[in-house]
């Protein structure tokens, strides 16, 4: 987290500064140049919900990604996230919340499970499109500003399901 925080300090500096020289416990740039800078910042995504990367994405970021985590778990999350914004005097609107979702649809839950291969743990969101539909909202309600949608092998059926059942609502 600390070699994160540090390299991210260097590449915003990269992206405003002619010239860089920097000293750090991971990092020596002396004169460092990059050419073209951005038309636009680029916005800096901060994924996962450990302690150290939460404080790291409340000091540097502007999205902070809760990767593959269900909508229960994500107000603790945020709960420190927002802790850590305050201590690095940032309002909590600064960081735009967002998580990272694998998506497996079909007719029946049962199918949709069956697609994750014996994959044990978290199913991220598996079921039917009404159960998706559901499940999106709760991310809503918990405070996730964007969901990512991976879908695992492009698995044309859940596209489909998603596209028909799940867009819509």
């Amino acid at each position: 987290a600390e070699r994160l925080h540090e390299a991210l300090r260097i590449i915003k500096a990269l992206w405003r500064e002619p010239r860089v020289t920097y000293e750090g416990a991971f990092w020596q740039l002396r004169d460092a140049v990059v050419e073209p800078k951005p038309l636009h910042t680029p916005r800096v995504l901060i994924g996962g919900s450990g302690q150290h990367t939460l404080r790291v994405a409340a000091q540097e970021a502007d999205l902070c990604d809760f990767n593959m985590i269900p909508s229960e778990a994500v107000t603790d999350k945020l709960t420190a996230l927002h802790g850590h914004l305050r201590e690095a005097g940032r309002d909590v609107g600064d960081v735009e919340v967002t998580s990272l979702q694998r998506l497996l649809l079909a007719p029946t839950r049962e199918q949709a499970v069956g697609k994750l291969g014996g994959r044990t743990g978290y199913a991220s969101l598996t079921g039917t499109p009404r159960e998706i539909v559901v499940a999106i909202k709760a991310f809503q309600d918990a405070g996730v500003h964007t969901l990512f949608i991976m879908v695992p092998n492009n698995d044309q059926e859940t596209l489909e399901l998603f596209e028909r059942g799940v867009m819509p609502a």
